[in-house]
């Protein structure tokens, strides 16, 4: 009697020790969020299926031996959730002085750069600079980050400027020709494609000069895991020094 009470006591210490790491390796780590934005997030609201975020956010975290929970929202919500504190962070994105008021950055991941998309090889008027795109109608995201000379183009674009909630959704506007020119990134571009191969053949990059610019990951500055921004960075150092970062991004930086 005495050897199953030491043996049933062992158990529910040894039970006890173990249930922090159980209770991380099921999922009750970090929530990192992001929208549907293939290839960087693949799957619809919900649990991503995968993605070069996803697969960024998981190594980063692993390394700090952290297990994220990865959920995708309508991205206007995810820069909410993570300005409340609703959430720990936002997988990847570019910073702005906005989003520091409520978001910790990591160091760098990788650098990217839009492409304007049309749904037609040529045009009746010449289209070489974004300053001609001003007689068009012009497809964005709403909440995206596209740089100061974007931003003046759709201020002055006004009621020809089309906002989509979803990098998918502005694509489906250029080859319903609800609009004449997108601004995406080549990546996303492509991984929506994969999705939709019908599409294929109806939209044409051009050949204009953009701006390359930044993505990090965001940690909310309500959250707990925003004092181990130390310990991320030296994890993205890491994988950038031993080829990790290189490898699981896949070319989705411009750099």
């Amino acid at each position: 009697m005495r050897k199953l009470a030491r043996t049933i006591i062992f158990y529910f210490v040894l039970g006890i020790c173990l249930f922090p790491y159980f209770q991380c390796a099921a999922g009750d780590g970090p929530l990192m969020v992001e929208d549907p934005w293939p290839p960087y997030t693949i799957g619809e609201y919900g649990e991503p299926s995968g993605g070069i975020a996803v697969d960024l956010t998981r190594e980063i975290f692993r390394r700090i031996g952290l297990v994220p929970r990865l959920e995708l929202y309508p991205w206007q919500r995810v820069l909410k959730m993570a300005e409340t504190g609703k959430v720990d962070g936002i997988m990847l994105l570019m910073r702005t002085k906005e989003r520091e008021a409520f978001l910790v950055y990591t160091d760098k991941l990788f650098t990217n750069m839009d492409r304007v998309f049309s749904n037609r090889k040529s045009h009746s008027t010449p289209v070489r600079t974004l300053e001609d795109l001003s007689d068009f109608r012009l497809g964005y995201v709403l909440g995206y980050v596209y740089g100061d000379k974007v931003d003046n183009l759709l201020a002055k674009l006004a009621e020809k400027a089309f906002a989509a909630y979803t990098s998918e959704e502005n694509l489906r506007y250029l080859v319903d020709g609800r609009v004449d020119f997108i601004i995406e990134s080549r990546n996303v571009v492509q991984g929506i494609l994969s999705l939709h191969p019908e599409w294929a053949g109806r939209i044409h990059e051009m050949d204009i000069e953009m701006e390359t610019y930044d993505y990090y990951m965001g940690i909310s500055r309500k959250s707990k895991y925003a004092s181990r921004i130390k310990d991320l960075n030296s994890a993205i150092a890491q994988m950038k020094s031993d080829g990790t970062m290189d490898r699981l991004a896949g070319g989705a930086g411009n750099r």
